[in-house]
């Protein structure tokens, strides 16, 4: 994440100071490039460095701070020329490396990489000196510190099945429109008719957002990830289906909207919104940070980040060739129908992973009751004479 800080910056610039369109795409080109590598690296991050405790509510902060990206971009770009809102966003990056450098390696990887000693010291900084040596003596029973990850490796039931849960949970969260909602939220407000104020109505939209990640991000230890990920994919459906009812009405009326239906469109969105924000939206990203087979993590993360950015391109570039083709109500219905569907998916295939360890949730993936030890708990004597 280091490495990409710099270009990260200078593709914002090059967007803010662009003198024509092949500028503009290659700034976007850059930013878009580094951000895909920073939505990759930090839940990785985040789940390799954290107790399994508080795994889940740290992971969400991932998804916390996007959606505050959002609500920061919705109300500064109502108020300034989007050229400054890019040279403030070139602040973001360069903010983070000043303080990246006081922040330790993950341990897990720096004992893939065989750095014990760094791995005890980084271990000392997140959990305390007191804590370190049975953090050490986890992570060592988890990984394997000498395989090495390949293609043939993603043919392994033990890696297929959960990078197979990974990327169908990164379809659904794509598929269920939410950045067709953030990226059009002000024309869709505006075709509802209803007089309210479309980029008010966005901004308390990006404001709910930010509050319902707030809250999913204290209730996901608590009440699990996959009872939210169910509740999720049906609340996204079943308001959908009332906004797809709103436009439906809305049509067969010849415009116009009967009496008491007003609140419909943005009460709707909200709690498609609130529904995403506690479950499909962050618990992707938490799921696919604590199910990938630590041998292959890094290449399963990549290709399901890869998934995941390719899909989001998908269904923004086709909503509005959707709406051309079967009307907005018709769009909304079928957005409708894959969170519902959904439901059913989360709930035959998706494990529980709260309070699990690593170790343990791999175990949920094995056709073995029993994970033979790895070479690396060799390095657990190893702990011992650090410590």
């Amino acid at each position: 994440m280091t490495l990409f800080s710099i270009p990260f910056i200078l593709g914002w610039l090059v967007v803010g100071f662009a003198t024509n369109v092949i500028m503009m795409c290659i700034g976007r080109f850059v930013t878009g490039f580094c951000g895909g590598v920073f939505s990759l690296c930090s839940p990785l991050y985040i789940g390799e460095s954290v107790s399994s405790n508080i795994r889940g509510m740290l992971m969400n902060s991932f998804q916390l701070m996007l959606v505050t990206g959002i609500l920061f971009t919705y109300v500064v770009g109502t108020y300034v020329p989007w050229k400054t809102l890019t040279l403030i966003s070139a602040a973001v990056p360069l903010l983070f490396l000043v303080f990246v450098p006081f922040i330790p390696e993950s341990p897990r990887y720096l004992l893939k990489k065989g750095h014990a000693e760094r791995a005890h010291d980084a271990l000392s900084w997140l959990f305390g000196p007191a804590d370190a040596v049975k953090q050490m003596a986890e992570q060592c029973n988890t990984d394997d510190t000498n395989s090495k990850a390949s293609f043939k490796d993603l043919l392994k039931p033990v890696v297929l099945k959960p990078l197979a849960v990974s990327l169908t949970l990164m379809v659904l969260e794509q598929a269920s429109a939410f950045n067709v909602v953030i990226f059009y939220c002000v024309d869709i407000f505006a075709q509802t008719g209803t007089g309210l104020d479309s980029y008010w109505s966005s901004i308390i939209v990006a404001i709910v957002q930010v509050l319902a990640t707030v809250a999913g991000t204290f209730f996901v230890d608590k009440a699990g990830r996959r009872i939210l990920l169910i509740w999720s994919e049906f609340f996204m459906g079943i308001s959908f289906v009332a906004l797809g009812a709103f436009f439906y009405i809305k049509m067969t009326n010849q415009d116009h909207i009967p009496s008491g239906l007003g609140w419909l469109p943005l009460v709707s969105v909200l709690v498609f919104i609130i529904a995403f924000s506690f479950g499909i939206g962050p618990l992707s990203w938490t799921v696919m940070g604590e199910i990938l087979h630590p041998d292959v993590k890094g290449l399963c993360s990549g290709i399901a980040t890869a998934f995941v950015w390719f899909s989001a391109f998908v269904v923004t570039k086709i909503y509005q060739t959707l709406v051309a083709a079967v009307g907005i109500h018709w769009s909304f219905w079928i957005f409708a129908s894959v969170s519902l569907i959904g439901t059913v998916i989360v709930y035959v295939f998706v494990p529980e992973t709260k309070g699990k360890t690593l170790e343990e949730i791999q175990q949920l993936f094995s056709n073995n009751s029993k994970r033979k030890p790895s070479n690396s708990i060799l390095a657990v004597s190893t702990t011992s004479n650090i410590a």
